[in-house]
């Protein structure tokens, strides 16, 4: 599954919640699951950020596009 969210967050009219943990940090998720920031990498036009999520013994990364520019 891929999720992709292209917006501003910096915007006055709130169009997303910032709802991943801090660079270091976990956040324990419904279900069972620990989602930790590992990385985060700052760049003009996009942050990448990596994430480590884990359940039941199983681990997945993932990674997150969050695109500093938009037309909207």
């Amino acid at each position: 599954m891929r999720i992709a969210i292209i917006i501003d967050s910096m915007t006055v009219q709130s169009k997303c919640a910032h709802y991943w943990p801090d660079a270091g940090q976990i956040k324990e998720l419904e279900g069972g699951m620990k989602l930790t920031h590992l990385k985060e990498t700052v760049n003009t036009d996009f942050t990448l950020r990596e994430f480590l999520l884990m359940k039941d013994g199983h681990e997945r990364i993932i990674y997150q596009y969050h695109f500093n520019v938009s037309k909207s």
